[in-house]
């Protein structure tokens, strides 16, 4: 089939793969059209990413000892603050710190703004004077486009035993948050 221009710009008679490499770039093609899979950074816009790419990472990390004796939660000293790009986005949010809950427990819970992610019993505890490495891995969909903040909190099960935070005074804790594309 021969190649035609006609008068207003249209060609036609070209085949897939008719046209050399690097030929079409990002901005001769018309927003949405390409699949995901199809998606490239592109330095004109921005990078142009599918679902599921990670958009950006806030981290916090602290070397201190937090103690408590109190059964309410107390913010532990890890918090981070993240501004997602869009409403739809994700947040996984990973912590790793080391508890020791006397003769007791010791909790631990994730708060976003004032809320409790965990409830009243968190996501993590150790029992007992046994000294833990508590892990964990939250998926939150804080459905804004507003900073955001992060914090890890700790409590005593019974109101008297003292809790530490980490049990050697110079552990390092840590806290981040990835955001993910929608």
């Amino acid at each position: 089939m021969p190649i035609t221009i006609n008068g207003s710009g249209t060609v036609t008679g070209i085949s897939v793969g008719g046209l050399p490499d690097g030929i079409v770039d990002a901005d001769m093609i018309a927003s949405n059209a390409v699949i995901t899979a199809k998606i490239a950074d592109g330095a004109a816009t921005g990078p142009k990413r599918g679902a599921g790419a990670i958009i950006q990472i806030v981290t916090d990390s602290d070397s201190g000892q937090t103690t408590t004796s109190s059964n309410s939660w107390n913010w532990q000293g890890l918090d981070v603050t993240i501004t997602p790009a869009s409403a739809s986005n994700k947040i996984l949010v990973i912590c790793n710190l080391a508890m020791d809950g006397g003769s007791n427990q010791a909790f631990m819970t994730l708060y976003r703004g004032d809320s409790n992610l965990g409830g009243s019993e968190g996501f993590g505890a150790a029992q007992n004077s046994a000294r833990c490495i508590s892990g964990l891995h939250y998926l939150d969909s804080p459905n804004t486009t507003s900073a955001t903040q992060y914090r890890i909190a700790c409590r005593n099960g019974n109101n008297s035993d003292t809790v530490e935070v980490p049990p050697w005074s110079n552990g390092r804790q840590t806290l981040t948050a990835l955001e993910i594309q929608g």
